[in-house]
């Protein structure tokens, strides 16, 4: 029996609602996003601002045309199709991939149903390359690239899919990307912790913004000051009898905190950018209180020394010969890494041109942030950041 119209709109508008009301960050991007049926022969699909649904959507259980709703509504609020056009990629080879980052989120959340159909990651790497690069650790660009440099596969999954996307139909106005970065950060600043919105944040397009503010978002996170729960002291809210229940109190975590810089001396890092760095690695070293392990490095760890929070800037201490740095040889990325931790920091930071080896480890205990002078070049792990 031939579906109604307003029968089609009902269902569309149903499962909308249902996922509104469990995800109170996709509340915020949804009602951005134009929806509309049509009686094309295809399940769903997006020119980058208004949502269509065909005519297969609706052999779909509700459950998972929910999916299919917010997987949708994902393609623009996380401006795939811009950053398709942006980074002039193939758009068949940067749809699956933009697919397969949202569905990896989507299978991890309970009130909705991914297709059997749907692209996973597991459908386009192998078990070890997941292991080696966990799956909130890939995006969209670093997932294309990836295969692309996997001609054999890439081969194989062209073949396997085939979907049709208008790359004429792009939407890349500068003013409405501006627009949907607030709204994304409004959007995931109000979803709940573990919600749909800040699982799948790892992908949220980047923002041209300077690298200063970047790296002092990344590096001081880590550094703050932590409270741990303390079971042999009871919580101001027992105390003052406003509970039936015990409830522990907290203290302070105990530990110094320290961060690790590490300078590398192959390759071209010139005076200027030097100089802006060591100032805002200061500004965060003041702001948490921590100290730093400093490495030069080249092929080999060259030097190491901590230094102090005393009020000096890394810059002075440097110029002043109290802080050495050495080096001039090839480049391995391994050894300081290794010696950071064995010193037990809580964030790295490698100030690099990331041409050199990573070595055969790609997990550590801390987050790693690579400060790049050579844009376009990706780390294999940890995050990646563009000095300019």
């Amino acid at each position: 029996m031939t579906m109604h119209h307003e029968e089609q709109e009902r269902i569309v508008k149903t499962a909308l609602r249902y996922a509104v009301s469990k995800s109170p960050g996709f509340a915020a991007i949804a009602l951005w996003c134009p929806c509309v049926v049509t009686m094309g022969d295809f399940v769903a699909r997006t020119n980058g601002r208004s949502i269509q649904f065909g005519a297969y959507f609706f052999g779909y259980l509700p459950l998972e045309q929910v999916a299919i709703v917010v997987h949708e509504i994902l393609h623009v609020a996380l401006r795939h199709l811009p950053r398709a056009k942006k980074g002039r990629r193939e758009p068949l080879l940067w749809n699956i991939c933009t697919d397969a980052i949202i569905n990896e989120t989507l299978a991890n959340i309970g009130w909705l149903a991914l297709p059997q159909d749907g692209v996973r990651l597991q459908t386009l790497l192998t078990e070890e390359e997941l292991y080696q690069t966990p799956a909130n650790q890939w995006t969209s660009e670093t997932l294309y690239d990836y295969l692309l440099q996997h001609k054999d596969r890439l081969i194989e999954i062209m073949a396997r899919f085939g979907m049709d996307l208008d790359p004429a139909e792009m939407g890349d106005e500068p003013l409405e990307e501006q627009i949907w970065s607030q709204r994304l950060k409004r959007a995931q600043a109000g979803d709940r912790p573990g919600g749909l919105l800040r699982e799948i944040g790892h992908d949220f397009p980047v923002e041209t913004i300077p690298w200063e503010r970047v790296l002092r978002r990344l590096m001081t996170q880590p550094l703050l000051p932590q409270t741990q729960v303390n079971w042999n002291r009871p919580s101001r809210r027992s105390l003052s009898g406003g509970t039936d229940f015990f409830e522990p109190g907290n203290r302070p975590q105990d530990g110094l905190r320290v961060a690790g810089v590490v300078l590398d001396t192959s390759g071209s890092i010139d005076d200027t950018l030097l100089t802006r760095f060591a100032l805002e690695v200061q500004s965060i070293q003041i702001r948490t209180g921590c100290d730093i392990y400093l490495i030069s490095a080249d092929a080999a760890v060259q030097t190491e020394q901590r230094v102090r929070n005393d009020g000096k800037s890394l810059k002075q201490k440097i110029d002043a010969g109290k802080v050495q740095i050495k080096g001039g040889g090839g480049t391995d990325f391994y050894p300081a890494l290794q010696l950071l931790k064995e010193k037990r920091v809580r964030v790295a930071i490698y100030l690099t041109d990331l041409y050199g080896n990573f070595g055969p480890e790609t997990h550590y205990p801390f987050p790693i942030i690579w400060a790049s002078t050579s844009k376009g070049e990706q780390a294999p792990f940890g995050t990646t950041l563009y000095l300019e």
